[in-house]
């Protein structure tokens, strides 16, 4: 049995070989990471960690941390709501498909915040099968941010 850090140190070592990783998946590394405290040997913060390797991940900073929040965001809140409208979802945002987007479901964090439940409800249906688009998710976070 592999303890977290030898996992996340294969994990790693895949992902630097070109081994493909969706979104998600880098998301719930990232959080890993973070919890067991596997940056700790290597660095004197998270930030610091992700700073120095995020090449290694093929994308800047602010795109692993947007991938970390939605990963959290998705475990700790959406999966809560998706289930409770009876939308069918995958158990952990590791397995989240492809066609769901980070970008549009950051957006969609932002509505779910301030939106009606039915408006929720609807854009969440469209942002778990890729049918959102980001205009309309764009019109829908300008018309309700300031209520």
């Amino acid at each position: 049995m592999q303890t977290n850090q030898t996992k996340i140190h294969h994990e790693i070592d895949e992902i630097k070989r070109g081994m493909r990783r969706t979104w998600a998946q880098i998301g719930c590394l990232l959080s890993e990471i973070d919890e067991t405290g596997y940056w700790r040997g290597d660095s004197a913060t998270f930030t610091a960690w992700m700073s120095s390797h995020a090449a290694d991940f093929g994308v800047g900073l602010t795109i692993l941390w947007a991938q970390l929040r939605m990963v959290r965001y998705y475990r700790n809140t959406m999966l809560g709501d998706l289930r409770g409208w009876g939308i069918k979802s995958p158990a952990d945002a590791y397995d989240l498909p492809e066609v769901v987007k980070c970008d549009l479901m950051e957006i969609y964090s932002r509505i779910a915040n301030v939106a009606p439940d039915d408006v929720k409800r609807a854009l969440a249906e469209k942002v778990m099968t890729g049918t959102a688009r980001r205009r309309e998710l764009r019109a829908t976070w300008h018309a309700y941010r300031n209520q």
